[in-house]
């Protein structure tokens, strides 16, 4: 009889082997399956697009855009991000040629350096005046617009905030 007892625990563990919604990361973070979509993510950080571009749109639940995770993509015509992002590390879309315009959450409050280095067709960004940016964050000649007033700026944006 006592092996009724451990039965409940095997059909747990085994679902959960099964069932990607219960799979963790090695830092115990619930792990989905956005791999179909084109996303590599650890934990809360998207580490890697390799999607087919267009309009991509990242998921929920994401704070941080990883260290060139979009670099060379040159098939992201525009990205959503989600207000749960916090950060966009250093060289996040570098080289992304067809992105035209984004759009950087409240949330965010950091930029890396080169996080949007030689998006030659990047044209405007509307993002929160408070965001820090790294060095070379937006390209110069980009039109910066905050979010927290009408105000724009396209001629201070030589890598460094505030």
């Amino acid at each position: 009889m006592p092996y009724l007892k451990k039965l409940p625990v095997f059909t747990v563990l085994f679902l959960c082997l099964v069932f990607p919604a219960c799979r963790r990361d090695s830092k115990g973070f619930a792990v989905e399956d956005f791999s179909k979509e084109g996303f590599s993510i650890e934990g809360t950080t998207l580490v890697k697009y390799t999607g087919t571009g267009g309009d991509v749109i990242i998921p929920a639940g994401i704070t941080a855009i990883g260290d060139n995770a979009f670099e060379e993509c040159t098939t992201v015509t525009s990205i959503i991000i989600p207000n749960s992002v916090i950060s966009i590390e250093e060289g996040a879309f570098e080289l992304c040629k067809n992105l035209t315009s984004i759009t950087i959450p409240d949330s965010v409050k950091y930029i890396g350096n080169q996080a949007f280095g030689s998006c030659s067709n990047l044209t405007t960004i509307i993002m929160p005046r408070e965001t820090e940016t790294g060095k070379n964050a937006i390209p110069s000649g980009v039109e910066i617009i905050y979010s927290d007033s009408s105000y724009s700026d396209s001629s201070n944006n030589d890598g460094s905030s505030k």
